[in-house]
C-alpha cells in the first residue's frame, strides 16, 4: 500500500478514536473502573524492582492519567511521562497526575527518543490501533536495554461473548480495530527479537470481559 494511503488511513483512524473518547473523558475512570483496577493491580504486582530515583516511565495511551497517579503515589521519585491521542483525556490527566509530563501524541508514532525510558506501559489500547505490530516496535525502540515493557489488552476469542462483541463492534465502531487473541499477540511479541517474555496471564476483569497482560524485558544487549 502506498505510504500516502497508509498515512491517510491512519489519520482517519486517529480521528475516530478522538471522536469516540472526547465525550467520555469526564467519566472514563468510573465507567471502566473494574478494568482499570484489574489491570493496575497486576501491573504493580509485576513492576520491575529497584527502579532508581528519577527512572523514566512512559504510559502510552495514558487516558486520564489514573495509572500515572497510582504510580506517583507508590514511588514518588520516578520521572513520569504520559501520552494520549485524545486532548480531553490529557486535560483530565493534568489534574489527576500533576507531576507527570503529558503530551497529546500518537501511540503508533510516539514523539520520544529511542532508548529513553526505563519502563513503558501500554494499557488496553491495542484494539484501537490499525497496526499493533508498529506499536510494539515503537515500544521496543523507546525502551532502554534492560528496561521493562508491560502490555495489557483484551484476550480476544477467550469466550463466545467476546467473539460476538468483537464482531459487533468492528461492524459498528470505526475506532474499534479488533481484539488480538493470546496466540496472535504472542506471535507479534516473538517478532520483536530484543524482547524477553517474563510473565503473562489472562484475567477476568468484568462479567464478560477477559484481559491478557504481558511483562516483557528488553535484552541488555539489544539496540
Amino acid at each position: 500500500m502506498p505510504a500516502n494511503e497508509v498515512s491517510a488511513r491512519h489519520a482517519v483512524a486517529a480521528a475516530d478514536v478522538r471522536r469516540d473518547y472526547e465525550p467520555l473523558a469526564a467519566t472514563f475512570e468510573e465507567r471502566w473502573r473494574r478494568f482499570h483496577a484489574a489491570t493496575r493491580n497486576w501491573v504493580l504486582a509485576n513492576w520491575p524492582e529497584a527502579l532508581p530515583e528519577g527512572a523514566r516511565i512512559l504510559d502510552i495511551g495514558c487516558g486520564v492519567g489514573g495509572f500515572l497517579a497510582a504510580l506517583a503515589e507508590r514511588q514518588p521519585g520516578l520521572s513520569l511521562y504520559g501520552a494520549d491521542i485524545v486532548p480531553a483525556m490529557i486535560g483530565r490527566a493534568r489534574r489527576l497526575a500533576p507531576t507527570a509530563a503529558l503530551a497529546v501524541a500518537d501511540a503508533q508514532h510516539p514523539p520520544f527518543a529511542p532508548s529513553s525510558f526505563d519502563a513503558i506501559v501500554s494499557l488496553n489500547i491495542l484494539h484501537h490501533l490499525e497496526d499493533p505490530n508498529a506499536h510494539l516496535a515503537a515500544l521496543a525502540s523507546l525502551c532502554r536495554p534492560g528496561g521493562t515493557i508491560i502490555v495489557s489488552t483484551f484476550a480476544g476469542g477467550r469466550t463466545w461473548r467476546m467473539r460476538f462483541a468483537d464482531w459487533w463492534l468492528k461492524g459498528r465502531n470505526p475506532a474499534w480495530h479488533g481484539m488480538l487473541s493470546s496466540g496472535a499477540l504472542q506471535a507479534l511479541i516473538a517478532g520483536q527479537p530484543g524482547l524477553i517474555p517474563v510473565a503473562a496471564v489472562e484475567i477476568k476483569a468484568d462479567r464478560w470481559w477477559w484481559l491478557q497482560l504481558h511483562r516483557l524485558d528488553k535484552r541488555p544487549d539489544a539496540g
